[in-house]
């Protein structure tokens, strides 16, 4: 009974680390930023953080395509 509750932990967070972090990871990428900040979002208040601060800042694809607009 014991292994059988290990297993699905194990399965129910690999299905988490999927549905949750890797779409997290990719839209980080593409906004310019490191995709290992999607670990944050495993932590209950720092994911918080994480969104205020991507909300708040420059992304650095704007500034990228800022700057080769301008060349």
């Amino acid at each position: 009974m014991s292994a059988s509750i290990g297993s699905m932990t194990l399965i129910v967070v690999i299905a988490y680390l999927f549905i949750v972090v890797f779409p997290i990871w990719k839209i980080l990428s593409r906004m310019g930023f490191s995709g290992w900040l999607s670990l944050l979002s495993l932590v209950p208040i720092l994911n918080l953080v994480l969104l205020w601060v991507l909300a708040l800042t420059k992304w650095p694809v704007e500034k990228q395509n800022i700057d080769e607009t301008f060349r």
